[in-house]
């Protein structure tokens, strides 16, 4: 959208926090002396309830089994998003991740070494960022390997707050193997459950999303003759209180600061008469790096200006 695609993987990681915390339940059948008879893993899939329900009704008698599917069964699905003005912040701040500079060791850890040939046929050491996925080529150590590279800083800004309607479905052929899931739900709900989601891991931001549980529905097809199947269908609805993030950008370091000060309020006449140059001491010194700032204050009389085109006074 703008001209700027992305993909944060923003909803995609909730998604799939959300669904872990409900990938190990597990529920035991009992005999009338307290034997465990059976111990049976809930599958979970990412499924609408319509589907779960067809697939039963495809098995309306308990005497052909030929479409039928395991139950118990847990499903789970988005039910919509909607904006949250309450958690609103201001537009122009940004998380930014100053660029660090790797030793020649620490940048070779990266790195896979891949040997290929160019047209003349002489091999080439290229290697492949394992974190990047881009081809990078081994170059030659400098003279003076202790300099700072030029590098650009990554940074976004403020985060738009957006609210996840998730419903649960567990699908049980008896009312007890229902409660034994809803059992172990309930209880971490108080009434949310809080997870961490690494949503942008480039600038090392991390956020904690609370997951609200909102209603519990029960539902009991008892009804029908003796072959036909029951379904024990608990819905749970969540909100997931979430942050989707815009675009991340790039932005090289200012090292100078330039203003000129004029005799007089009108560009068109106006003449410069003092320049302020502000620059980091040492000027190798990167964002984030420990500097001070050198101040020159040079005067002039020569009525010239700085053309910032072309970088020249004219």
């Amino acid at each position: 959208m703008f001209g700027t695609p992305f993909y944060n993987e923003g909803l995609r990681k909730i998604i799939i926090s959300f669904g872990q915390l409900f990938n190990n339940i597990v529920i035991e059948n009992k005999s009338s002396d307290g034997a465990i008879l059976k111990r049976i893993k809930v599958p979970l899939a990412y499924a609408p309830k319509e589907k779960f329900l067809v697939r039963l009704d495809e098995q309306a008698n308990l005497e052909d089994r030929s479409m039928a599917i395991t139950l118990p069964r847990i499903g789970f699905e988005i039910s919509g998003l909607q904006y949250d003005p309450a958690r609103k912040l201001t537009r122009v701040q940004k998380f930014m991740k100053p660029s660090v500079d790797l030793s020649r060791a620490e940048s070779s850890a990266l790195l896979d070494k891949v040997f290929l040939e160019d047209d003349t046929g002489s091999v080439l050491l290229e290697q492949t960022n394992k974190i990047t996925g881009n081809a990078e080529y081994v170059l030659n150590e400098t003279a003076n390997p202790t300099s700072k590279s030029t590098k650009k800083n990554s940074y976004n800004y403020v985060p738009v707050p957006y609210n996840i309607s998730l419903n649960v479905y567990a699908f049980t052929a008896t009312a007890e193997n229902g409660l034994q899931i809803i059992e172990q739900i309930l209880p971490f709900f108080q009434p949310d459950y809080t997870v961490t989601v690494n949503v942008l891991p480039q600038l090392g931001i991390k956020r904690d999303v609370p997951i609200i549980l909102n209603s519990i529905n029960y539902e009991d097809s008892y009804s029908g003759d003796f072959t036909s199947r029951r379904a024990v269908i608990y819905t749970m609805n969540f909100t997931a209180k979430t942050y989707l993030f815009g675009p991340t950008t790039s932005q090289g370091v200012i090292k100078t600061v330039q203003a000129d000060l004029y005799t007089d309020s009108d560009p068109a006449t106006a003449k410069r008469e003092e320049r302020i140059v502000i620059q980091p001491n040492p000027l190798s010194a990167d964002a984030n790096d420990d500097f001070g700032f050198t101040t020159t204050i040079t005067n002039f009389t020569d009525g010239k200006k700085y053309n910032p085109t072309t970088d020249s006074d004219e």
